[in-house]
């Protein structure tokens, strides 16, 4: 393959055998979803073979020599057809990641799957919210043994595997003229930069303007980035632990139990990543905010920006710490759980009353808390009307 690109181009997807991808630790997990997936297979099996191809969004790279290229832009595409490959004939290429070693090898061994019970149904665009529900089902079931294997990256190479599986095997598709369609007939614009290039000013600049990452994927990317040392070694020690603890957070907010305890229902499915919330609460980001998608994040890199109010990775860590604690306390769970879960008040202001008083006048706060509402409801509802 031409590593000397200085302009776009295309190139099949057979044309990817033999190279290596390198995804940085400044990009975005794997998000797609079974919408997107079922969309991709939907438009290369209905494309025809008319001496024309099916075009893919572009493909950013870096070029590192020797068929091997630092991903920009286009990981989510990358990932969405090495699984395609896995299923309806082999791999070409392969993927690795700086710090997401738990996704490098769930994805390489995403063949183990195919012994896990499949879907009665063939995913379509009329049953794609079924189809997410029973994934879900079969995940929960999948992790209860596979603890380790817990995290937002895998439930998506998951959901996405199933997907494509099903949609194969209940389907009525033709696998060899879909392979053929796939390898020889849908093309990526291929871009590639040399490796002079800032890697992560082009991913900036490409992500700039549409909303390609969540506010918490944007921040990490900043905390990676602040890991710098010259001792390389170090350096990618401290990326990976940090990339550790991040998992670790996302996998415990993704324990009900305690995701309702610190926020209600109501608005719980606009966070693409659990760990988003944490940064709201930090930036205490308000409901006026929202039109802002960027909002958190843009916050959060002025909060770092000020010498005299930096967060640190740290400080994160600690934040989170404080919420568990109350979720692990016996009496905190149920004072803080009701105000919470009856709207009385938000974590955020229970976050806020905490810092300005002891732990022993916290407890008694959260009791009058919901004396008063006691009060006011009980008021409301013995004082009728008087009419003579």
């Amino acid at each position: 393959m031409n590593s000397n690109l200085t302009q776009p181009t295309t190139f099949s997807i057979e044309k990817l055998s033999g190279n290596s991808f390198f995804v940085e630790d400044y990009q975005r997990g794997y998000r797609w979803s079974v919408q997107q997936v079922v969309d991709l297979l939907t438009d290369i099996n209905e494309f025809e073979e008319k001496g024309d191809f099916y075009c893919l969004q572009p493909l950013a790279l870096i070029d590192m020599g020797d068929n091997k290229y630092e991903v920009i832009d286009g990981q989510q595409r990358l990932s969405t057809l090495f699984i395609i490959l896995s299923i309806i004939d082999s791999p070409i290429y392969e993927i690795t990641y700086r710090t997401r070693a738990s996704s490098e090898m769930f994805l390489k061994n995403i063949k183990s799957l195919d012994d896990i019970n499949m879907l009665d149904f063939p995913p379509t665009n009329e049953n794609v919210d079924k189809t997410e529900q029973s994934i879900i089902d079969l995940w929960k079931e999948y992790i209860q043994n596979n603890q380790i294997l817990d995290n937002t990256d895998n439930f998506h190479f998951f959901m996405v595997y199933i997907t494509i599986k099903n949609w194969f095997t209940n389907g009525s598709v033709d696998k060899v003229v879909f392979l053929r369609k796939l390898k020889y007939d849908t093309r990526f614009i291929w871009y590639v930069e040399s490796n002079e290039s800032d890697p992560k000013i082009v991913f900036r600049n490409l992500n700039s303007g549409k909303i390609a990452l969540t506010n918490a994927e944007l921040i990490k990317a900043n905390f990676i980035n602040q890991l710098k040392d010259q001792n390389k070694e170090i350096q990618k020690l401290r990326q990976n632990e940090l990339a550790s603890e991040w998992d670790k957070i996302e996998q415990e907010l993704h324990n009900d139990s305690f995701w309702f305890f610190i926020n209600n229902s109501t608005d719980s499915e606009r966070y693409e990543t659990r760990i988003d919330l944490l940064f709201e609460l930090m930036v205490e980001k308000q409901p006026k905010n929202n039109s802002d998608k960027l909002y958190t994040y843009r916050k959060f890199t002025q909060i770092q920006e000020n010498s005299e109010s930096v967060y640190s990775w740290e400080d994160v860590i600690l934040y989170f710490y404080q919420l568990k604690e109350w979720y692990e306390d016996n009496e905190l769970y149920h004072l803080i759980g009701y105000l919470v879960y009856t709207d009385v008040k938000s974590i955020r202001d229970i976050l806020n009353m905490s810092k300005e008083i002891g732990k022993k006048e916290f407890r008694l706060e959260l009791v009058l808390s919901i004396q008063n509402y006691f009060n006011e409801f009980v008021k409301k509802s013995i004082s009728p009307s008087l009419t003579i």
